[in-house]
């Protein structure tokens, strides 16, 4: 596929990423005022401890996008095969929101069942997120995306991606590693003369786009 047609595809695709933004509840009920009766004092008092937990919560969840993208425990980082799972559930769940007809998604790579995805702490809060390669099929041609996956106490959930062509990157992702808080990406083109590699590290701000 030539070149500009494929960063012209990139680019649409980035405007259809761009769906929802942070959810999250905050602030609290407060308790019950003077004169009420016993009863009424004391459910105020039960709805102030839940407001409380719910405010308590929303902190914790202030960033989890507000979309139906599939989730999975904490405990899935340290299990390649929930990460799997998670994967290939997104995978599905892209085909059947973001993908025009005849296009799809794979974190599968070419023509293997071979994985290609990170875990680390990309923005300092003591919780790794997952970094994990995507591919978007075109029917005809193909290209590479990154996405992120983090927990805000709602599971984790894909939250961000990072589209190479906006990072000066080439097209196909070779590896990715987290390490010191930043996101090592080594990439692959392909031009006439032959193959053009590119690599970076980034450092992941937080969730912005999805």
């Amino acid at each position: 596929m030539d070149r500009s047609v494929r960063r012209a595809a990139v680019l649409a695709l980035w405007a259809l990423f761009a769906v929802g933004a942070a959810c999250g509840r905050e602030g609290s009920e407060g308790f019950a005022a003077g004169g009420r009766s016993h009863s009424e004092a004391a459910r105020s008092h039960s709805e102030a401890a839940r407001s409380h937990g719910e405010a308590a919560r929303s902190h914790g969840e202030a960033a989890c996008p507000d979309n139906e993208a599939p989730r999975a425990p904490g405990e899935v980082v340290h299990d390649p095969a929930g990460i799997e799972a998670l994967l290939n559930a997104t995978a599905e769940w892209l085909d059947a929101t973001v993908a025009e007809p005849g296009r799809g998604f794979s974190y599968y790579s070419y023509g293997t069942r071979e994985l290609l995805y990170a875990v680390g702490d990309l923005d300092g809060d003591g919780r790794p997120e997952i970094a994990a390669r995507v591919i978007y099929f075109l029917g005809v041609g193909s290209y590479d995306l990154v996405d992120v996956f983090a927990d805000r106490g709602c599971g984790y959930q894909r939250v961000d991606f990072l589209n190479l062509y906006h990072l000066g990157l080439e097209d196909e992702v070779e590896s990715l590693a987290i390490r010191d808080g930043l996101l090592h990406i080594a990439t692959v083109g392909f031009e006439r003369a032959g193959r053009i590699r590119k690599s970076g590290a980034f450092r992941w701000p937080g969730p912005e786009r999805v």
